[in-house]
């Protein structure tokens, strides 16, 4: 959810869907997502063959739902705020 906080704080608007309290799904322009298929726990669902369940589905629900007067993000956007929480988290980790 630090992605989504850091986004809020440049006002990008980033689709997510939630499920349970730790997976989190952010919707990226169409044909960017492999751009972030590179980064540590991220997992990229990408095309005619991959899918995410969005709601109404037992246990997704939105935590930022789509707009229609704003576009989806591509990821190029998402990637900065994306990588600066990861090395935070990663780092905690190290530390204990």
């Amino acid at each position: 959810m630090g992605v989504m906080l850091r986004a809020d704080a440049t006002n990008l608007h980033i689709p997510c869907l939630t499920a349970g309290h730790t997976t989190a799904t952010l919707l990226v322009e169409a044909g960017t997502g492999t751009l972030l298929a590179d980064c540590p726990q991220v997992d990229v669902r990408s095309g005619p063959n991959d899918w995410v369940a969005m709601p109404p589905s037992y246990g997704i629900r939105w935590d930022t739902a789509p707009d229609d007067e704003l576009p989806v993000p591509a990821a190029r956007a998402v990637r900065p705020h994306l990588a600066q929480v990861l090395k935070l988290t990663l780092a905690a980790r190290a530390q204990g």
